[in-house]
């Protein structure tokens, strides 16, 4: 598998502070935890960030207290510095479902009723695609890399 933490030199936005390989954003906690997503405002000190999982339906409430257990502390500590804090934990399992925590997810991001659908569905054909590829190469002992899964045509 390709381990190179920042293949897309686009994520690397100097102009914006953001470095690749960057830890949680020092200004609103010390934390070497990192979420799969952040978004922050100085201005307005808000911070989202977004934690996905992809357990077995079985398991997803299990995961799902497991990632809030996780990033708790940086939850307290940013607000501690007067930031508002809106952690998401999204939870899309290995067969497609998508947990009832994305009801809140939308809500917090502000998805309309058709872009919260879409987004939906979408989560939903990516997971079970994903399950499929790595199903069909459980045997093979390495992947060849291959290019990002665009999902947006299907």
């Amino acid at each position: 598998p390709n381990l190179n933490p920042n293949p897309n030199p686009n994520i690397d936005a100097a102009q914006y502070e953001q470095k690749p390989n960057e830890i949680f954003p020092p200004e609103i906690a010390a934390s070497t935890d990192r979420p799969d997503g952040v978004i922050w405002s100085r201005k307005t000190k808000t911070v989202v960030w977004i934690e996905l999982t992809s357990p077995w339906e079985e398991n997803m409430t299990t995961w799902h207290y497991k990632k809030m257990f996780n990033y708790n502390q940086i939850k307290i500590d940013a607000e501690a510095r007067g930031w508002e804090v809106y952690p998401l934990y999204v939870e899309v399992a290995c067969r497609g479902y998508v947990g009832k925590t994305f009801d809140y997810v939308k809500r917090v991001l502000g998805f309309t009723k058709a872009e919260a659908r879409q987004l939906k569905q979408t989560m939903e054909y990516t997971a079970l695609l994903c399950s499929y590829t790595i199903f069909n190469h459980r045997y093979t002992r390495e992947w060849q890399e291959k290019a990002p899964l665009d999902v947006s045509q299907r």
